[in-house]
């Protein structure tokens, strides 16, 4: 009985021993743009399965075109393609990876959709009209 409760306590340790990963986070068409500058940027704890992400993006507000750089967590299993959005919106690049802050780099590992109202709001956000 005894044996079975510690197996029971040491599977449950074992599980709960899952962590996150940190990765930088940033949307704008200056701070987050590469090469990043680190030390002016905010870092983020993910939640488990969840990566760090890195994506380019091109949208066009009041007639002028601008392109802006993401960075953040989204979850593992998120699509993160190239692709053009309509409204004026595209992807050009979007790259994922699985390491503390590795998303500060020009390359990475190739997933979106998941985070793209929270990104286009933050660049709309940041756009002085």
């Amino acid at each position: 009985m005894a044996k079975n409760i510690l197996v029971a306590a040491l599977f449950i340790l074992g599980v709960s021993q899952v962590s996150s990963i940190k990765c930088y986070f940033c949307a704008s068409t200056t701070d987050c743009a590469d090469p990043v500058n680190t030390a002016a940027i905010e870092t983020f704890d993910c939640e488990n399965e969840q990566v760090c992400y890195k994506m380019g993006i091109r949208f066009q507000i009041a007639g002028l075109d601008q392109s802006a750089i993401a960075r953040g967590c989204i979850p593992a299993d998120s699509p993160c393609t190239a692709a053009d959005l309509g409204l004026r919106i595209s992807i050009t690049s979007c790259h994922l990876c699985d390491t503390d802050l590795c998303n500060a780099s020009v390359r990475l590992t190739g997933r979106i959709y998941a985070v793209l109202p929270m990104i286009v709001s933050l660049l709309i956000a940041k756009i002085k009209f």
